[in-house]
Formats: structure tokens, C-alpha cells, sequence
């Protein structure tokens, strides 16, 4: 029974593709419960129910991550917050290294000229820290990759250096961009808006 529910969840999978989580770990889709159950009976259906049920809980008990929801991205990174990954090229995919940075376009560059990423070899991918985000929150998330996927680069647990107070900085002159932003739009908005005709003054 095992396979068939196995290769049932692999082809369910690849109809509805890929889907990501909160920390961007990808996340297999599987059957419904009631494709599950005709597929590999009830008992079995049960059984999966009730392992759904304490991931759940799990999940619940799960802070909010502090990154963008989304897949990572494999694209050059930008001048932005957030965490990254160092993954091997080889067949065994291997995650290398996992950290997080102030700006990800200039610890790529630190990385490549380190010698400790080398494009013939490895992936360099990432995501986006969101505009709340801290500097704390960011650490955590490194913290718990770290822990998830024990990288053999990563010879601490995680949070190590002054990370926090520089990301906070960083992240603080995003937000005033991003309001500055928000406010040219509105006044080229308010501008293009047609001004009503003024009453004649008797």
C-alpha cells in the first residue's frame, strides 16, 4: 500500500506542481482525502489524516516567517535583506551553506571571490526579507534552516556576527523608499486626475 499512496502523491504532485511554504522549503501537494481513500483505502486514508492533523499543530506552533512567500529565486540577487542558500550541483544536491545577509547581490560577490561558491558547481539562491521584517527575525529563520538541513559549511548554528542591528538599518531606509515611493504615486495620480470646471462667479 505504501508505494501505491507513494506513487499516487508523486502523480498528484506533478499535475498541480510545486508549492512552497513560509521559509520557501518546497512542499509536496497530495491527493485529497477522498482520491486518498479510493486510491489506497480507508485505513490508510486514516492514518494519513491523522499525521496531516499533528503538521498542523506543528505549523500553528511555527512563527511567521520573516521572509516573502514564494519559491526562491536562482536569479542574480538583489541589493535586498534576506537568507540564502549554497546548494552543490552534483547529483546529490546537497545544501552547502546557508546564511543570511544585508545586501544578497554584494555577499554573492563575496562568496564567488571567497571561493566558496563557484557557479560551475553550485546554485546560489534566496529569498527577499519582507519590509517588517527585523533583524532578529531574520536570524531565527537562519537558525532554523540551519538546524532543518545541517549544511557541512555552516560550522555554527546560525546567528553568528552582528547581523541584526546592520539588517534593521538596512531595512529602515527600504521602508522610507518604499513610503517615498508610494507618495510620488499618489501625487502623479492626484495630478492626472482631471480638475472640475470652476462655476462661473455672478
Amino acid at each position: 500500500m505504501d508505494w501505491l499512496k507513494h506513487f499516487f502523491n508523486r502523480w498528484h504532485a506533478s499535475k498541480e506542481g510545486p508549492q512552497f511554504d513560509e521559509d520557501g522549503e518546497p512542499r509536496t501537494p497530495v491527493a485529497t482525502d477522498e482520491k486518498l481513500e479510493q486510491a489506497v483505502g480507508p485505513e490508510v486514508s486514516e492514518q494519513r489524516a491523522e499525521k496531516d492533523d499533528k503538521t498542523a499543530e506543528g505549523d500553528a506552533e511555527r512563527p511567521e516567517s520573516p521572509l516573502e512567500r514564494g519559491a526562491p529565486s536562482f536569479q542574480e540577487p538583489p541589493s535586498w535583506p534576506g537568507i540564502y542558500r549554497i546548494r552543490y550541483r552534483g547529483p546529490s544536491r546537497k545544501i552547502m551553506y546557508i546564511g543570511i545577509a544585508v545586501d544578497l547581490r554584494n555577499r554573492k560577490k563575496q562568496h564567488i571571490y571567497g571561493g566558496r561558491c563557484y557557479e560551475r558547481d553550485h546554485y546560489f539562491y534566496w529569498q527577499k526579507a519582507k519590509l517588517n521584517a527585523t533583524g532578529r527575525t531574520l536570524v531565527e529563520a537562519e537558525i532554523r534552516h540551519i538546524a532543518r538541513h545541517s549544511p557541512p559549511g555552516n560550522k555554527r548554528a546560525g546567528g553568528g556576527g552582528p547581523m541584526e542591528a546592520p539588517i534593521d538599518r538596512r531595512l529602515e531606509v527600504l521602508r522610507l523608499e518604499a513610503l517615498r515611493q508610494e507618495a510620488l504615486r499618489q501625487d502623479t495620480r492626484i495630478a492626472k486626475e482631471p480638475s472640475l470646471p470652476e462655476e462661473p462667479v455672478e
